[in-house]
């Protein structure tokens, strides 16, 4: 019995001999191992994802203007376009000028006349500044709307009612009677998912909208810049 206890005895000091070895080496370990670069660390992450449709072309913003150049609603402006319809013979004058900006509401007052010959028509509607995008209460052709959506790139998509619009290009190009325009930034639509028609505009960088046309199912209107000034 005597030997049997001196014999566990002997086992628990080496037993206790060899924890005291590893917790040393572990020690010794972390004392000589290089410092953590965590800048390294995340270098090495995996980069943030970028929405889908955004390029090369596109992604980098100090490239690209601001979404408000496409937009100036905070200066007074004042535009003519040359309207024509299927559903009226000849053609229509719209003077569209930005008459006040809210600095509080971020809200464009815009007074909108429609001549044609004798026929004068004016009316107002208002364009907000939000944090998803400029939005129009009215517009010439196509009613309430977002002009133009943030974040801004190519490849954006959004739906409102049953129309479905995208931004296809940032840097496109039309010529109207105002003058040719480059890098413009063009918005397509589908109607009604596509079954009623298909539309499109183009907003000038510095400028505003120059150019808009729908193709609908039952009419087909079109909208082009003659002229445009910023008001004093």
């Amino acid at each position: 019995m005597k030997r049997i206890i001196v014999f566990i005895f002997s086992a628990l000091i080496c037993a206790g001999q060899a924890v005291l070895y590893a917790e040393s080496e572990a020690l010794s370990a972390l004392q000589n191992a290089a410092p953590v670069d965590s800048l390294n660390m995340l270098q090495v992450q995996k980069p943030v994802e970028l929405p889908s449709g955004l390029t090369e072309e596109t992604k980098d913003a100090a490239n690209s203007p601001s979404p408000l150049s496409y937009f100036p609603m905070e200066k007074k402006m004042r535009y003519e376009y040359e309207y024509t319809s299927s559903e009226f013979l000849g053609t229509k004058r719209v003077v569209v000028e930005f008459v006040e900006y809210s600095e509080k509401d971020y809200t464009t007052t815009v007074k909108v006349t429609v001549i044609r010959g004798s026929k004068i028509q004016s009316g107002t509607f208002f364009i907000q500044l939000t944090e998803k995008g400029l939005h129009s209460s009215d517009s010439i052709l196509a009613g309430k709307r977002t002009e133009i959506p943030f974040p801004l790139y190519r490849g954006k998509t959004w739906e409102e009612g049953s129309n479905t619009y995208r931004i296809t290009s940032l840097n496109a190009k039309t010529a109207v009677p105002a003058g040719s325009f480059e890098n413009c930034l063009k918005i397509t639509a589908k109607i009604g998912d596509g079954d009623a028609g298909t539309a499109s505009r183009y907003y000038a960088s510095g400028t505003g909208l120059v150019y808009e046309e729908i193709l609908g199912e039952d009419v087909q209107e079109k909208i082009q810049l003659v002229s445009y000034q910023i008001m004093n």
